[in-house]
Order: structure tokens, then C-alpha cells, then sequence
């Protein structure tokens, strides 16, 4: 009969039901929610900007433009999550700094501050979950890792 040794975290975790690998899982499918529920919610305002513009050829292009942008930040954490992460992540900065700086004179302060909530603020947390859950899952099988 082998014997295990378990840390005070391991058992605290064993006590709560809650392990470092159920936190990584949840921190993963809250990431994954939110970056999917982002991507495909822009990529439906895109579709209706081209709709209410009558397809003109600029509103396809830009549709096109979202559509591969956010279709691939929606697929790319999902593949790899770690680089997905750091994917959304850039994503959300340069939005956080772009967008003001592009609006500036042309639209009111408070839909640029609506805007960067809607456009910038998901992907940020959402890399920093996907992040964070492949911190955990390291972290996790250190601990598993050490114990054997």
C-alpha cells in the first residue's frame, strides 16, 4: 500500500471540495465564456452595421475586418489558451488607449467611456482569466508533482 503525503493546502482543498485544479477549470470556462460572448456579439453589430449600410463595399469590408479579428481572438484562446490570453490581452490595451485617441473630437466623452467597457474591458479580463487558470494548473501540478 503506497502512501501519500498531503500539504496543509492539499487538505484545506480536500476539506472545501475545492481543488487548485477545479479553480483553473472554472477560471478557463468563465474566460472562455466571456471571450466568446465578446467576439460574437461584435461580430453581430459588425453584420448589422453591413445590413443597415445595404452591403456598400465598405460595409463589407469592414464587416470582413471584424469578422476575422474577433473570430480569431474568439478561436485562439480556445486552442491555446495561454496565447490566447496574451492575445486578448494586447487586444484589450490597444483598444483601451486606440480608441480614445481615435474619437477623441468625433464622438461625446461618455460613449467613448461605453465603448472601451463593451470593446476593451472583455478581452482584458477575459486574458487575464486565461491566464490566471494556466497559472493555476501549473501551480497545481508543482504541488502534485512535489508530493510524489
Amino acid at each position: 500500500m503506497r502512501h501519500l503525503e498531503c500539504t496543509e493546502e492539499c487538505v484545506t482543498a480536500t476539506r472545501s471540495g475545492y481543488s487548485g485544479d477545479s479553480k483553473a477549470k472554472r477560471l478557463r470556462s468563465t474566460a472562455r465564456s466571456l471571450s466568446l460572448v465578446w467576439a460574437f456579439w461584435w461580430i453581430f453589430f459588425a453584420s448589422a452595421n453591413a445590413v443597415g449600410e445595404r452591403f456598400s463595399q465598405q460595409a463589407v469590408l469592414i464587416f470582413a475586418f471584424f469578422l476575422l479579428i474577433f473570430l480569431g481572438s474568439a478561436i485562439i484562446p480556445q486552442l491555446w489558451e495561454p496565447t490566447g490570453g496574451i492575445i486578448l490581452l494586447l487586444e484589450g490595451l490597444i483598444l483601451l488607449v486606440g480608441f480614445p485617441l481615435l474619437t477623441y473630437n468625433q464622438l461625446p466623452f461618455s460613449t467613448i467611456i461605453l465603448v472601451m467597457l463593451t470593446l476593451a474591458l472583455p478581452p482584458l479580463v477575459a486574458g487575464l482569466l486565461f491566464l490566471a487558470a494556466d497559472w493555476q494548473k501549473s501551480r497545481t501540478s508543482e504541488v502534485s508533482q512535489e508530493s510524489s
